[in-house]
């Protein structure tokens, strides 16, 4: 077994190192299929045998067989015999949750625990979740750290971003065994529903951006699909409720020289506002956010106000982010929209919360995000480091805009942030809700996606969140 697991690790290098490694692919799993195979027969001959029979490097060998088999089916039923290794302190309870996601993963359902991801243009990818409510529980109960934990950990030691896939949930017979065998409780999240509106919040806007008033748009002129499926429009109705511009400024040290011209920003988008609308300020020091400038719709010295305040923020982006829809959430304003200006140079450093649960965040509510990414030579010490990490951050900010239906500015001189605020009140366009009653009635948690269009029209643009999870 010793030798066998030599051999393995060999196969593995060299696929790594050779581009043309088909043969070693193939090679290495008949290699594994015959270890395994041998681990059986040794088991059927003599039961487990314990670390101390077969010394460390036989005992790693045979578990690293199990391990790395690609027969799902047959690491299953090794589960068993695992937990009682476990239990006498021979194998790691947080390896097995690792084996557990990967035989599940490979069987093509969700995973437990949420060990596993996948790395696609530069952006780490979390399998989808068998229980998004259970998960940290079962993770505490296999000696692991929270999700989001975790993920952060991923997101700062790889300088990546790490998101939950939108994808639906696995027409496949799920295992219960995996959770009774693991000792976990489990509940089912499929609740069928026979009739349940979804609303739909969305801005209509001319193809160049502009503000298109007076277009007489009616219910006939939309078409409105869910996961590819035409859904029928139930309810519709022009939204004319004003809006709660909530401006988060990044207030770090990154962001100092550029201080002047955010003050003068806030300045013009408060004259911009409508009668009705209304403008906060605020900043995230010591892992508090902090107010500016409360709610107001006096448009008077705006400017003059804010630049008072001398303190240095944080980089906490995506605690202030989320802090501030908090915020939002707690005052609660049903009648009113709210629209979240983020000003960052995005270099996020501090945050406690991982990027992919903000980002699931976003997606769960209504409001519109419009993050704005100014220019910084901050990281210019190290340009090819610093070239990946503004790309990353660049990519955060697109997302945020993206699952919002707001939309995204990169500024590469400071002079242009001026302009941002009459883009942003410009291009909130005309607002329309939408309802209707989804044709799939199984509210099982999965991500469910919308596409909205206005019907023989090409000068309209329509932005509005990509879709919803369909909780029960």
């Amino acid at each position: 077994m010793i030798k066998l697991d030599t051999n393995r690790k060999s196969l593995e290098n060299s696929i790594i190192s050779e581009k043309n490694n088909a043969e070693l692919i193939a090679k290495r799993s008949l290699l594994l299929r015959d270890g395994v195979q041998r681990v059986c027969t040794i088991l059927r001959e003599n039961g487990w045998i314990k670390k101390e029979t077969l010394g460390q490097a036989g005992f790693s060998a045979v578990i690293d067989v199990i391990f790395s088999v690609d027969q799902p089916n047959i690491q299953r039923e090794f589960l068993p015999i695992l937990l009682a290794a476990a239990e006498k302190g021979q194998v790691q309870r947080a390896d097995i949750a690792t084996l557990v996601d990967s035989i599940r993963i490979k069987s093509g359902l969700r995973q437990l625990f949420g060990t596993y991801l996948t790395l696609s243009d530069g952006i780490a990818y979390l399998y989808p979740l068998e229980n998004q409510k259970l998960v940290d529980e079962w993770r505490k109960s296999y000696d692991l750290p929270t999700l989001n934990s975790f993920m952060r950990e991923i997101e700062t030691k790889f300088q990546t971003l790490v998101i939950r896939r939108n994808s639906p949930k696995p027409k496949l017979e799920i295992r219960e065994t995996d959770t009774s065998v693991l000792g976990l409780e489990a509940e089912s999240d499929v609740i069928k529903v026979s009739t349940r509106s979804v609303n739909v919040k969305i801005r209509v806007i001319g193809e160049d951006d502009n503000l298109r008033q007076g277009s007489k748009l009616d219910l006939k002129d939309f078409i409105l699909s869910e996961d590819g499926q035409a859904q029928e429009i139930s309810f519709f109705e022009k939204n004319s409720e004003p809006v709660d511009y909530y401006l988060v400024l990044d207030l770090s040290g990154s962001t100092a020289r550029i201080r002047d011209n955010i003050w003068k920003t806030v300045g013009i988008l408060g004259k911009l506002m409508r009668p009705g609308d209304r403008i906060t300020v605020l900043t995230h020091i010591d892992n508090k956010l902090q107010t500016i400038l409360d709610l107001t719709n006096n448009q008077v010295n705006i400017s003059e106000i804010v630049a008072k305040f001398k303190g240095l923020g944080s980089s906490s982006i995506w605690d202030a982010l989320n802090d501030t829809q908090d915020l939002i959430e707690n005052r609660n304003f049903p009648q009113r929209g709210s629209v979240m200006i983020l000003v960052t140079d995005a270099l996020e450093a501090d945050s406690k919360l991982a990027f992919g649960n903000l980002l699931d965040r976003v997606k769960e509510n209504e409001i519109t995000v419009f993050p704005i990414q100014l220019p910084t030579d901050y990281l210019d010490e190290d340009p090819a480091a610093s070239k990946k990490r503004l790309r990353i951050a660049g990519r955060a900010l697109e997302l945020l805009a993206e699952e919002s239906g707001g939309e995204y500015f990169n500024i590469k001189k400071e002079k242009d942030l001026l302009s941002i605020p009459e883009r942003i009140t410009t291009g909130l366009g005309e607002i329309y809700n939408l309802g209707f009653d989804p044709a799939n009635p199984n509210f099982d948690g999965s991500w469910r996606q919308l596409k909205v269009k206005v019907a023989n029209q090409n000068n309209f643009k329509v932005r509005a969140k990509t879709g919803y999870y369909a909780k029960p």
